[in-house]
């Protein structure tokens, strides 16, 4: 299938404003210890318009090294119609650490969750991948004067993003996990500061809100969030942000993956939950709407052993 092919097939699809899906080809492919940074590009993707920093994308795999990965169709609520279950594409989820409309490029690092054989070690330069953006940009009103990102290992490439994307007269605050982030991947900027944390059992960054705002020294109502991992710490972080008065609409929070679950589990518990929602009439591109659907889970009984290695890579994934 050819990328003229690919854009006919999503015209064809109702996507909303500002958003394009396509095949793209792979550009770039560079493995450092447990992440990768790749580059797509693809004509369509110059029409893409984000909104805000460290926007979403999703790349759809083939079920099949080498082959062409089928797109899917779009109704007009945004909910997606797959091909037969043989062709049927694995979906992952990743922030775009740069984004270059006038090359039609798109640029994000993947984390590699530990769980054996990885997409992208059967990936080469060349080689197509669908892809879809953007969403779950971190939009900041006329207020904020600082950023506050806290974030698992699988959140590198997200906050890498908002290192790159945010304002200059915007401070950066990172809370990260004291080992095993890399921190090589964020850019320099003025106003960035970093915080190691010890984790809990799930990886997360043990920290309470009145801790972090106490360190970016900004109130409230001058604070944007941005939170990434397990959705048990990041739900309860963002309520404790809300409760001391951040707006809902000044948070991105977002579950890259559920202890207890596979990946493609947890994807399709949050399918079901999406499509019951559209079905009420709700409007699931709304942030504060998705916040909700991704994040309310009973708690699990027990974490499994492994369940630091097979996080959901960088990005939510509906």
């Amino acid at each position: 299938m050819s990328s003229e092919g690919a854009g006919r097939s999503a015209s064809r699809s109702v996507l909303p404003p500002g958003m394009a899906m396509a095949l793209a080809t792979v550009t770039r492919l560079e493995r450092q210890g447990r992440y990768a940074w790749l580059a797509v590009e693809a004509p369509e993707l110059a029409a893409l318009r984000p909104r805000g920093a460290a926007p979403v994308l999703k790349v759809f795999i083939a079920p099949r090294p080498g082959d062409v990965p089928a797109l899917p169709t779009f109704s007009p609520t945004y909910l997606p119609s797959w091909p037969s279950e043989s062709e049927r594409p694995t979906v992952r989820s990743y922030t775009a650490v740069d984004y270059r409309a006038a090359d039609a490029r798109i640029e994000f690092l993947a984390f590699d969750p530990g769980a054996g054989s990885w997409w992208v070690d059967h990936l080469s330069l060349g080689d197509p991948l669908g892809v879809i953006g953007f969403k779950h940009e971190l939009v900041l009103d006329d207020e904020p004067r600082v950023v506050v990102a806290v974030g698992d290992r699988s959140g590198a490439g997200g906050i890498a993003a908002l290192s790159r994307q945010l304002p200059p007269d915007v401070a950066l605050h990172v809370v990260v996990p004291e080992t095993g982030w890399p921190l090589e991947v964020l850019a320099a900027r003025d106003g960035l500061t970093v915080q190691r944390a010890r984790t809990d059992h799930l990886g997360f960054p043990v920290v309470d809100w009145s801790d972090v705002a106490a360190t970016s020294e900004a109130p409230a109502s001058a604070t944007s969030v941005w939170l990434a991992g397990e959705v048990t710490p990041v739900a309860a972080l963002r309520g404790e942000a809300i409760a001391a008065g951040v707006l809902p609409t000044g948070i991105v929070a977002q579950p890259y993956w559920r202890a207890g679950q596979t990946r493609d589990e947890f994807d399709a518990a949050l399918s079901v939950r999406y499509r019951d929602a559209a079905a009420r009439g709700v409007d699931i591109q709304d942030p504060v709407v998705a916040a909700d659907l991704e994040l309310r889970w009973p708690a699990p009984d027990r974490v499994q052993p492994q369940a630091l290695d097979t996080p959901r890579e960088d990005g939510a994934d509906a």
